[in-house]
């Protein structure tokens, strides 16, 4: 048996708005303190979980802004989780994109981006209730460098292409580059979401992702996220599944 005691504490650290510049800076911090009942030996989850052990999982600080239809978003990450950003181990840049709206429907993203597959990757910060999964590593690439053109509607309607540079890298390593495209939909309790991932080289080279949540009432809801691959090398393929259900 395993105990795992989470203090998770995320939040906005610092909000600056002025009216020309329209800045804007939030941070988040999520620490953990560790105790493993099984004599002191490490679990198995997405990072080791020593006994006694405290950890500072995460922390981030982002600045965003606008200028006429152009947004821009900045993110600097440091902690034992951002192995799973672009920051890398060391911490630094996780994110740092464009976004340019065509029309109040239609958006060009470009730049630095988290990857649009899965429902919270590796990063506790993006879901307070749920952290480290094995199911979710099968779910990557976790971020890439690129170009997304996303749509939207006043239905609840939804769609967008994304284009890598490679998955999970930020050089230039001969690899195909990426491509992925989502197809979504919103309306009132009910949240569904379709992404599928392709990759011409690496182990992942194919990736269905279904995320559906719905909203029981006001301070319960059920989420579930199905991820299936496939990979083909040279001397190594297969299939895979992943299906995580809770509230």
């Amino acid at each position: 048996m395993m105990i795992k005691a989470i203090i998770l504490i995320s939040g906005v650290l610092l909000i600056y708005t002025t009216a020309r510049s329209e800045v804007n800076a939030k941070g988040a911090l999520d620490v953990y303190w560790n105790t493993n009942m099984n004599s002191g030996q490490s679990g198995g989850a997405y990072e080791p979980l020593d006994h006694d052990d405290f950890q500072v999982g995460l922390a981030t600080i982002n600045f965003s802004g606008s200028s006429k239809n152009v947004d821009y978003y900045l993110e600097l990450a440091y902690g034992d989780q951002a192995g799973g950003t672009a920051a890398g181990t060391s911490g630094g840049l996780s994110q740092a994109y464009l976004t340019h709206y065509v029309n109040q429907q239609i958006s060009v993203v470009m730049g630095r981006m988290d990857s649009n597959v899965g429902l919270e990757g590796n990063l506790a910060k993006n879901n307070m209730n749920y952290s480290h999964s094995l199911g979710f590593n099968y779910g990557g690439p976790n971020y890439g460098e690129g170009i997304a053109v996303r749509y939207s509607n006043d239905s609840g309607l939804g769609a967008a292409l994304f284009y890598y540079d490679g998955p999970d890298q930020l050089t230039d390593s001969g690899t195909t580059n990426a491509y992925s495209a989502q197809l979504s939909y919103k309306k009132e309790k009910l949240s569904a979401i379709y992404n599928y991932f392709h990759e011409q080289d690496g182990l992942n080279s194919s990736i269905h992702d279904f995320i559906i949540s719905y909203e029981l009432f006001k301070e319960l809801s059920l989420f579930t996220n199905i991820i299936s691959g496939q990979f083909d090398e040279e001397n190594l393929d297969g299939n895979w599944l992943s299906i995580a259900l809770y509230f």
